[in-house]
């Protein structure tokens, strides 16, 4: 672990390795995508309402998702 002052950084543990190995094959076009656009999307959306509801201590639903 090294200390810098502000964040941590230490090795990836494997799970996240894996997960970095895969985005660049991905980006090589050696595989496709785990995820897509409309995943990050909807990651997005989600993140955003967490964030506002947070903010504003009310129940909020992610933009543009279908609650069903």
């Amino acid at each position: 672990l090294v200390e810098t002052g502000g964040w941590s950084h230490g090795a990836p543990r494997e799970w996240e390795a894996e997960g970095i190995d895969h985005l660049v094959a991905a980006v090589r076009g050696e595989t496709a995508p785990i995820a897509t656009i409309d995943d990050a999307w909807r990651n997005l959306a989600a993140c955003l309402a967490f964030y506002g509801a947070a903010s504003t201590s009310t129940v909020t639903a992610p933009a543009g998702i279908d609650p069903g």
